[in-house]
């Protein structure tokens, strides 16, 4: 994995931990994150599909965070971010938000906390920091 960004030492290690835990080490090898921390962000973090390989499957992502959240609220957020990133690389979503494991959704008429998706990053990130840090 190639880690783009300005992020602590902790944090760095806990991206290479989140990307371990979700990731095949082949896999991890070809993913390329850009971490961007940006003020007045209405949301902790979003993941951006950037790049595809030869093969057209998204390998390269932007990760935009919330700047001054808390080391717990960035750990956490990064984690649940780094879901999305294995949803992206397995297949699991499409970028446009309308497949989730190859059953077509309109997630426009689902609340943004139900989507499936996000229920699974929301318990994921919880899991990940406890892992991480050893709880």
């Amino acid at each position: 994995m190639i880690l783009l960004g300005k992020l602590s030492k902790k944090q760095m290690a806990a991206m290479d931990y989140f990307a371990s835990a979700l990731l095949t080490p082949q896999l991890k090898s070809h993913v390329i994150i850009t971490v961007k921390l940006t003020k007045n962000l209405p949301v902790f973090g979003y993941t951006e599909v950037d790049g595809h390989n030869s093969k057209g499957h998204p390998r390269e992502f932007i990760l935009e965070i919330q700047n001054g959240l808390s080391e717990i609220d960035m750990l956490q957020t990064l984690a649940h971010e780094m879901v999305h990133v294995k949803q992206y690389c397995y297949g699991e979503i499409d970028e446009k938000g309308t497949k989730w494991l190859s059953r077509k959704m309109d997630h426009d008429s689902i609340p943004h906390h139900k989507r499936p998706w996000e229920k699974e990053a929301f318990r994921m990130e919880k899991k990940l920091y406890k892992e991480f840090i050893g709880e």
